[in-house]
């Protein structure tokens, strides 16, 4: 009896290390084949791995946002845009005279200042030219600002020169410079607010924000998960702000395809926009290019590549066209023209207390001067319409269609993101918003 007793132990265990070897038992002690086990392990390390790749993702756009190559479909319906939603007219076109004309300002007293190689050009808010101030560049970007001196404040003219920014009187004569931004520093836009400067430095991908004295004061848009923000992403050397009535900085964050809006202490508050050819989208690998504010706190935006300008409301609701394709030049030719000589600039962008658009078409050496059709431009509400007959004016000083615009690799489409909204209206100044 004792001998069979202990056989059925011995039988009983190895059963059990059988059952172990081949992968463990169901609930009614049955045991699995050991290569269930190992598909359902595998399983879940897979899944495990995915969700944290796409939580990632989620927390980084710049992660493989962009496809190997870009490509535009189908052109032929961008190409022109509907008349009914065409906001505004071209109601003038001024001569720019100096040399390789890039950037383009306008002041709070409605002047219109043009930089190029020979230095910068003034305009009257109608058109006519004043003077040449014969500061040296290249200027990539420029604006005006009351800045403190020993014998009272002086009316300075700041302009972004590579990567630093150089001061100057209205005479010419050279003020001095602020370079303390590094050595990879590229300087593209400046807006000034009331006590300081805020500096867009697309080298560094960042926003510096300087006093009136050029003494550091922070810096903005940087990578910070901890207040929701995902950092700038910069493909190309087009990086914008603008300053608004509202105490908040626009910033272009144009590899996101979106426009940031923050608090002059860095904290992001609202943001809007998403990629596509769609006309509520942005094109290519990395836009808009520029933007300015309306008076009512619109933003008017023009993209690269395909040449496009469109307004949007300050909840980033499109409201309408300000310029298609067509405008410009022949739409296919600046998708796939590559050679750099046969590339033209992108034009430049501003806007006036009186609610027009004005655009610097660098390809022409001409600053197009646009018009709201009706007051609904403005405010959203259409009225009594814009004098008529302007329009033919602009027709017999320039040739809309005459030249072909730039591409580049850099300039095409991208695969759509999906499309982004920032959780809370910029005029309210809440409190941190989350970017997504």
């Amino acid at each position: 009896m004792r001998g069979t007793h202990m056989g059925t132990n011995r039988a009983t265990q190895s059963a059990g290390d059988r059952r172990a070897a081949s992968g463990g038992c169901d609930r009614a002690g049955r045991a699995w084949p050991w290569w269930i086990a190992a598909v359902v392990s595998a399983a879940l390390v897979v899944g495990a791995l995915n969700v944290t790749a796409y939580r990632n993702r989620l927390r980084n756009p710049r992660q493989d946002a962009f496809p190997q190559s870009f490509g535009y479909s189908s052109l032929e319906s961008y190409r022109s845009v509907p008349e009914e939603e065409t906001l505004y007219r071209a109601a003038a076109a001024w001569d720019v005279t100096t040399a390789e004309p890039n950037a383009l300002y306008v002041d709070d007293a409605g002047g219109v200042w043009v930089a190029g190689a020979d230095g910068i050009e003034r305009f009257s808010p109608d058109g006519q030219r004043l003077d040449l101030v014969p500061v040296v560049g290249p200027i990539r970007c420029l604006a005006t600002a009351e800045l403190p001196r020993p014998t009272g404040a002086t009316r300075a003219i700041l302009c972004g020169s590579g990567g630093e920014v150089t001061l100057w009187e209205e005479s010419g004569k050279p003020l001095g410079r602020w370079n303390s931004f590094g050595e990879k520093a590229i300087i593209t836009s400046l807006a000034v607010a009331e006590d300081g400067v805020f500096i867009a430095d697309a080298g560094n991908r960042v926003i510096h924000h300087v006093d009136l004295h050029g003494e550091f004061i922070g810096q903005l848009a940087q990578r910070d998960r901890d207040r929701g923000i995902v950092g700038l992403v910069v493909p190309s050397p087009y990086l914008d702000v603008a300053w608004g009535d509202d105490g908040l900085l626009r910033v272009v964050n144009p590899g996101v395809h979106r426009v940031e809006y923050y608090r002059p202490a860095g904290d992001l508050e609202f943001f809007w926009g998403k990629a596509g050819l769609g006309k509520d989208a942005f094109c290519g690998c990395c836009n808009p290019a520029h933007i300015a504010l309306l008076p009512d706190g619109s933003t008017v935006t023009l993209e690269k590549g395909l040449l496009r300008v469109k307004v949007f409301s300050p909840q980033g609701e499109f409201r309408g066209w300000v310029a298609g394709p067509d405008f410009f030049g022949d739409a296919a030719s600046m998708t796939t023209e590559t050679r750099d000589e046969e590339r033209t600039p992108v034009p430049d962008l501003a806007t006036d207390a009186r609610g027009r658009v004005l655009v610097l078409d660098s390809a022409r050496s001409k600053v197009f001067v646009f018009e709201p059709k009706t007051a609904r431009s403005a405010s959203g509400a259409e009225e009594e319409p814009a004098a008529e007959g302007a329009d033919t004016a602009v027709s017999d000083q320039a040739d809309a269609g005459s030249n072909p615009m730039e591409a580049g690799s850099d300039q095409v489409e991208v695969a759509p993101h999906q499309s982004e909204v920032g959780p809370r209206q910029p005029h309210s100044v809440p409190g941190q918003a989350d970017a997504g």
